[in-house]
């Protein structure tokens, strides 16, 4: 039962950063959107998420990055979320790879790569970019196919 409430709670955790993700390009100029982000994101997936949220997780990053606010796009690599992907992360959060839904990986990989592309002919920025090449080689690293229950859940 712990097992599932933690699961629960992760997802949980991920379908609130997505909303709020979601706000911000719906609503431009949230008050203080990057410091929520970074607080609503600054949780570390220690258990399995769905595919569905993984997968509405993926998409809304992609709709985020697609209306160009530059200090969310420059936040969004430094979340917590992100630590299994990073050189920030201790070898044992590379046991919290969370991400592993391929469909969403997918979306996400091509998302950041699409960025680094257009954003480095206008204004290299060699740390962020070296974080964002980070989480999407990661990304393949350390996933296999099927690795969660597809069971439906309610989102």
């Amino acid at each position: 039962m712990r097992a599932g409430l933690e699961r629960r709670y992760m997802e949980e955790g991920l379908n609130t950063l997505t909303e709020f993700l979601r706000q911000c390009y719906l609503t431009p100029s949230l008050f203080k959107s990057v410091q929520t982000i970074q607080f609503v994101g600054g949780f570390l997936p220690r258990s399995a998420i769905h595919p569905d949220y993984q997968l509405r997780f993926a998409t809304t990053v992609k709709e985020l990055f697609a209306a160009g606010d530059i200090m969310l796009l420059r936040t969004f690599p430094t979340l917590a979320i992100w630590r299994p992907y990073t050189g920030i992360a201790n070898p044992w959060l590379k046991t919290f790879a969370w991400l592993d839904d391929l469909q969403a990986r997918e979306i996400v990989q091509d998302t950041l790569r699409t960025y680094l592309r257009d954003a480095e002919a206008a204004a290299p920025e060699s740390r962020l970019f070296a974080q964002i090449q980070e989480i999407i080689t990661q990304l393949d690293t350390f996933h296999s196919q099927g690795q969660i229950d597809a069971s439906p859940v309610v989102i």
